[in-house]
């Protein structure tokens, strides 16, 4: 199993929508909003439940820890992530 398998199949809620989101940015493209990058897609807390194998209660509470650390930004069906974010993921994608 590889290492982004297992991470994503083992690891936390954390890194798993992290991983997500950066992916989505990726595929649908963003907009750069101060020290964020807006995914251009308008997802809900469910759908990202979905596409993390949670629940949209578990969901919520990690998208609120991570914009409390500063990690994501959030606002009504958006989501911004930070653009160190998307750079550490950009390396990580190229090296798979």
């Amino acid at each position: 199993m590889s290492e982004l398998t297992q991470k994503l199949a083992l690891g936390n809620l954390h890194d798993k929508i992290m991983h997500n989101l950066t992916r989505l940015a990726d595929q649908m493209g963003w907009v750069e909003e101060d020290d964020f990058c807006r995914i251009n897609l308008a997802l809900t807390h469910q759908e990202i439940a979905w596409m993390a194998g949670a629940t949209r209660e578990s969901v919520s509470v990690t998208l609120q820890d991570l914009a409390r650390i500063g990690r994501i930004r959030t606002g009504f069906k958006s989501v911004a992530v930070r653009r160190n974010e998307l750079s550490t993921s950009f390396r990580i994608h190229t090296q798979l």
